[in-house]
C-alpha cells in the first residue's frame, strides 16, 4: 500500500499468474457514509469505476494526499483545483498528520473492504499488508476492527472473531519497509531457478536422444553382424554339402 495499491495471491509458495497478474488494488469497496470524495485524479483515465470508491482510489497515498488538499480547499474556499491537484503531489505531508486524523478512517475501512473481498472470494489463509502507508501502525487495528464489523458475524472462525486471532490473520509483513526488495529478488531467483531447470531439461532431452541414436546404431550394427554370420554359416553348410555329395558319387 504506497502510491498505488498491489494485491498478490501466493498458492503453495508460488505468486498466481493467470490472464495476468491481480489487480485487487482496484475492486470496488462500500466508502464510509457521507464520504463525498470524488475519487483520485489518477483513476479518470482507464482505471476501473474511474477510480471513484476502490481500494487505490481511496486508500493510495496520491489519493489520501488529494484528500487532503480537498479537505483544506473545502477549509479555504480561495484556494484553485489546479493548487489542490499541485499540492496532491506533495505525499510527504501526510506523515505529519495525527493518527486521529480522519483520512486514516478512510483509509482503514478501503482496507478493510479489500481484506473481507478476499476472504470472502478466496478463503486465503493469511493476510499480509505493507507499504509505505502501513508504517502509520494504527492502521492494523483499524483495518482488523472494520473487517469484523463489514464481515457481520458471517463466519464462525476464529481467525476472524477473536482479537488474537485477527493479529495472526490480518498482520504485517516480517521483512517490514524491505518487503518489496526481497519480494522482487524472491521473483528474480525464481526466475533464475526456473530457466536453470529448463536447462538441465533441454540438455536430459538432447542426451536421450544421443542415446537413442547410439542405441539405433548399435542394433543396426548387431543386425548386420547376425546377417553376416547367417551367410557364413549357410555358405559353408553348402560347401560341406556339394563335398558329401560328391564323395557319396
Amino acid at each position: 500500500v504506497g502510491t498505488g495499491v498491489g494485491v498478490g495471491l501466493v498458492v503453495n509458495h508460488k505468486p498466481v499468474h493467470g490472464l495476468m497478474h491481480p489487480e485487487g488494488g482496484h475492486i470496488a469497496i462500500s466508502p464510509l457514509e457521507d464520504d463525498g470524495f470524488a475519487g483520485y485524479s489518477w483513476g479518470t483515465e482507464r482505471s476501473p469505476y474511474g477510480g471513484i470508491n476502490t481500494v487505490e482510489g481511496v486508500t493510495s497515498s496520491v489519493a489520501l494526499t488529494e484528500r487532503l488538499a480537498h479537505m483544506r480547499q473545502q477549509q479555504d474556499e480561495d484556494k484553485t483545483t489546479t493548487t489542490v491537484i499541485a499540492n496532491a503531489q506533495e505525499r510527504d505531508m501526510l506523515k505529519d498528520l495525527p493518527d486521529t486524523h480522519p483520512i486514516w478512517d478512510h483509509a482503514s475501512n478501503a482496507l478493510a473492504n479489500l481484506c473481507v473481498t478476499l476472504i470472502l472470494l478466496l478463503s486465503v489463509e493469511q493476510i499480509v499488508l505493507g507499504g509505505g502507508i502501513m508504517n502509520r501502525t494504527i492502521l492494523y487495528d483499524r483495518i482488523r476492527s472494520q473487517t469484523q464489523n463489514i464481515l457481520n458475524g458471517y463466519l464462525d472462525v476464529s481467525q476472524v472473531t477473536t482479537e488474537n486471532g485477527l493479529k495472526d490473520y490480518i498482520s504485517c509483513s516480517c521483512w517490514g519497509e524491505k518487503g518489496g526488495l526481497v519480494g522482487a529478488l524472491s521473483l528474480a531467483l525464481d526466475a533464475y531457478e526456473e530457466k536453470e531447470e529448463k536447462k538441465k531439461k533441454e540438455k536430459h532431452v538432447a542426451f536421450s536422444k544421443d542415446c537413442d541414436m547410439e542405441k539405433e546404431e548399435s542394433y543396426k550394427r548387431d543386425i548386420e553382424m547376425k546377417m553376416t554370420i547367417a551367410k557364413s554359416i549357410i555358405a559353408f553348410s553348402a560347401i560341406g554339402l556339394i563335398y558329401v555329395l560328391r564323395r557319396s558319387h
